[in-house]
């Protein structure tokens, strides 16, 4: 008589909006709607069409800081003008962006510099996607960011039980997998920029805050009125947990 083949826990899962969601503790349930965890979000997401997009390429990288300073490298903009003054300065503005929260989530719009042209185009031919660069938080450890002719994942997790160590999961997709060597030697070009700036630039600026924060010379951190994403973030964090905000 052959027994059952003894299976992995299932867990909560939801794919909708092209993404697929998951919750990483066994309820007993298989299935739920993400639509109330976004708080609004969902119309705008499911707007992209991310189902028929394609997955290029994908890196995993371990870091030697907390998992929400991966988070907070993507939670303000202001830091352009001088960790990216060589990579992103004449791309993006800096310490210029617009914020919304939907509940534990937000976005952050960032103007490219290619923006100003729009001054001499009718208002019916502006592109949001173009000409911005859309950060979304989606609580708590995910980062999506449009990039216009691409997005990238980005998903922070804690690693080996320590506070002070963490691994991104970076994720690039495209619209429609490249046929022709040309479309992946652009890919391939995208994949390498945002390695270059987040893990060249703004990783080693992460890593520093993090050795103030062990050293415990660091008690604590204040933000300030022009990091209403980073406030908002750790508020929610706060909430999360059931903690006073």
């Amino acid at each position: 008589m052959r027994s059952e083949r003894a299976s992995l826990v299932e867990l909560p899962l939801c794919e909708k909006h092209g993404l697929v969601w998951v919750i990483p503790t066994a309820d007993g349930s298989t299935n739920f709607d993400i639509d109330p965890w976004l708080g609004g979000l969902a119309e705008e997401l499911a707007s992209f069409g991310f189902a028929s997009w394609s997955f290029y390429d994908r890196r995993v990288i371990p870091e030697t800081m907390n998992w929400k300073i991966v988070v907070d490298t993507f939670n303000e903009g202001y830091h352009v003008g001088f960790l990216h003054r060589d990579s992103l300065r004449d791309i993006l503005h800096g310490n210029v962006t617009d914020f919304e929260a939907f509940g534990l989530n937000h976005r952050l719009t960032f103007p490219r510099r290619k923006l100003e042209r729009l001054k001499a185009e009718p208002e019916d031919k502006w592109d949001l996607m173009w000409n911005t660069t859309l950060v979304y938080s989606l609580f708590p450890n995910t980062v999506l960011l449009v990039q216009g002719d691409h997005v990238e994942l980005a998903r922070a997790f804690p690693r080996e039980g320590r506070a002070d160590r963490s691994v991104m999961d970076l994720g690039l997709y495209v619209p429609k997998a490249p046929s022709t060597e040309e479309e992946r030697i652009h890919w391939d070009r995208n994949m390498q920029l945002v390695l270059d700036v987040v893990t060249g630039e703004d990783f080693p600026a992460g890593r520093s805050i993090q050795v103030g924060l062990t050293s415990g010379a660091q008690t604590h951190t204040v933000y300030g009125r022009n990091e209403p994403a980073m406030i908002h973030y750790h508020q929610s964090m706060r909430t999360a947990l059931g903690l006073r905000v």
